[in-house]
């Protein structure tokens, strides 16, 4: 179950908020990562919540440079579509970064057993985002803010619906994670430091089904 595994992004908890789930789908897009590390094993002592089978520790190209890029791609299969957009700017402002994914296919429409009837198909047609803004500036005296906001959107359909034979392309299920945080971090000197952070974490799950 994906609920035991903490994924953070940029330090920040991105599991959703409902029995902690991990996103592994294309709500979270690894093309605007510029580091991945796992931690496999029980991590909770160190780690907290959700942590029992591993942590997943995502970077994101926040860098140092001016710099833009964008990505897009057609799938024939599922007639899908994906673009990505990511960028850093650096002005008297701070350093800005923004990322953004789409991501949308059609179901394939696999019929199902295990008697394989027309009625009964496998709908795993998915449209799913990902937004992630930050904002960085350091100070002399009041030392280094950063305020960010990373959101991620997945509908997809429920696959074989449970429900009966009668299943309809309606049958779907949405998961919505909307992040915002809030983060300080001074050196007084060598030896003394301190931070503070302060996360938001909304998520919600709607299911949508006709039988």
């Amino acid at each position: 179950e994906n609920n035991k595994y903490l994924v953070l992004l940029d330090g920040i908890r991105i599991n959703h908020a409902r029995a902690n789930k991990a996103p592994v789908e294309n709500e979270l897009p690894l093309w605007m990562l510029s580091k991945l590390e796992l931690l496999r094993g029980p991590a909770s002592a160190l780690y907290g919540q959700s942590a029992f089978l591993g942590v997943t520790s995502l970077d994101s190209a926040f860098n140092n440079e001016n710099d833009f890029s964008a990505q897009a791609s057609y799938q024939n299969l599922g007639e899908g579509i994906r673009a990505n957009v990511k960028g850093n700017l650096h002005s008297q402002f701070g350093h800005s970064y923004l990322a953004y994914s789409h991501y949308q296919k059609e179901s394939n429409n696999a019929l199902v057993g295990p008697n394989f009837s027309s009625l009964q198909k496998y709908y795993d047609d998915q449209k799913s985002e990902f937004i992630y803004a930050r904002q960085h500036a350091e100070t002399d005296n009041l030392g280094n803010f950063t305020l960010g906001y990373i959101e991620l959107n997945r509908q997809s359909g429920l696959g074989e619906h449970w429900t009966g034979d009668f299943s309809v392309p309606e049958n779907q299920i949405d998961w919505a994670t909307k992040i915002s945080y809030l983060s300080w971090q001074k050196t007084f000197n060598e030896k003394f430091s301190a931070s503070i952070k302060l996360v938001n974490n909304d998520s919600t799950e709607q299911g949508i089904f006709s039988n």
